[in-house]
């Protein structure tokens, strides 16, 4: 892939069209992170009806990120110590 952003947006709304027209989907989004000078770059190409978007981006966000909690000092996650009580 080029380096720009604005060509690596334009080869993934190519690459998300193919998608869409191969699998008949409403909706694809395409997110992705790079590290460049030391910082993370992160460009997401939303496809398709955009109220099927945002429902598959909350989708999305509720695999990965609901009930998450950060990683402590030593690099383990708390949500599963079996010393945790559970809020109602």
């Amino acid at each position: 892939m080029s380096s720009s952003k604005n060509d690596m947006k334009q080869q993934l709304g190519r690459m998300v069209a193919e998608l869409v027209e191969v699998s008949s989907a409403d909706a694809v989004i395409i997110g992705i992170t790079r590290q460049r000078n030391r910082t993370t770059e992160t460009i997401a190409v939303p496809f398709g009806n955009m109220h099927a978007c945002r429902g598959v981006a909350e989708f999305i966000y509720a695999q990965l990120c609901e009930g998450f909690e950060e990683e402590d000092e030593d690099g383990d996650a708390d949500d599963n110590a079996p010393d945790k009580e559970e809020k109602e």
